[in-house]
């Protein structure tokens, strides 16, 4: 019978643990339930009394033995309402762009403003917080707000990419669909279509897209591109000339196709297509190894 006991017990623990590896975040008291989840990684906040266990130390809110966890403490005896009146993080991301998570929208409040657990709403800065967030630039808006429980609610929208610059000697840069330039991310690797070549620092260096004409031309044929699925499954990358000429290089096809200058856009695309369901089933696929689509009215495929 103990052993049977037992058993389930163990049955117990690894059903939680698989349940727990499935969470975003835990959040518990001093049970088994934390150092069950400390020890598989997970992200977790623990609710700690006054005088906690000694294995909790007493004014840091990390933990030597847990790297995960972050621990929160009563600043008086029997005040749990100190604990729990905090912050709350709302991370409005409906297109599963993981580059940011709760914890660091945390980090950037807390870096914002060191003092602001415990200080009450009324006396925060909100607005200015706001603005501090604002200067990531994975970070399209922030609200901050008090709910009816005197928790402090951080709603914050992520910006989405639909472009990555990439460079041969530095490092690659995400353009978001409002045109700002975002930096990559180590935690996720968004597929999207790439650009390349010497005008590429160029773009960088205006920190959004549009903020100039050859930007806002591209923003153009990004758009294009995301909004039409053969396109998309098509167009692969955009390598830009030091003089402002594009050239695509295909997913499938092997040709190379000389765009030309990022203007009449609509046409060139339509020229393209006539390329690839009209030149190409009639004349094979292997044929030709490069289209040039710059001179109004032809397609010159070599």
């Amino acid at each position: 019978m103990f052993q049977a006991v037992g058993h389930r017990a163990a049955d117990a623990f690894i059903d939680t643990a698989a349940v727990m590896s499935n969470l975003d975040l835990i959040i518990t008291a001093d049970t088994s339930t934390a150092h069950l989840a400390g020890a598989l990684g997970c992200p977790t906040w623990l609710a700690l009394k006054y005088v906690p266990d000694w294995r909790w130390l007493l004014d840091s809110d990390d933990s030597p033995w847990y790297p995960t966890m972050r621990l929160f403490r009563q600043k008086m005896l029997y005040d749990w309402s100190t604990v729990f009146q905090d912050i709350v993080i709302e991370l409005d991301n409906a297109h599963e762009n993981h580059y940011m998570d709760e914890a660091d929208v945390l980090r950037l409040v807390e870096q914002s403003n060191p003092h602001i657990k415990g200080t009450a709403i009324g006396r925060l800065d909100l607005k200015g917080i706001e603005r501090k967030l604002k200067y990531d630039n994975h970070i399209l808006d922030a609200e901050l707000y008090g709910d009816l429980k005197g928790n402090l609610v951080v709603n914050v929208e992520l910006r989405r990419p639909i472009a990555r610059i990439v460079q041969n000697d530095g490092r690659d840069s995400y353009i978001a669909e409002d045109g700002a330039i975002m930096t990559v991310s180590e935690k996720y690797t968004s597929r999207v279509m790439l650009l390349s070549g010497p005008a590429a620092l160029r773009l960088l260096k205006s920190g959004n897209m549009n903020k100039t004409d050859e930007g806002k031309a591209l923003m153009e044929i990004i758009r294009l591109v995301r909004e039409n699925d053969f396109w998309k499954a098509q167009i692969a990358q955009l390598d830009i000339a030091e003089n402002g000429k594009i050239t695509i290089y295909p997913q499938v096809t092997g040709q190379e196709v000389q765009f030309g200058k990022p203007e009449n856009i609509a046409e060139k695309f339509k020229k393209l297509m006539v390329f690839y369901k009209v030149i190409l089933p009639q004349r094979g696929w292997t044929r030709y190894e490069r289209v040039n689509l710059e001179y109004e009215g032809q397609i010159i495929a070599e």
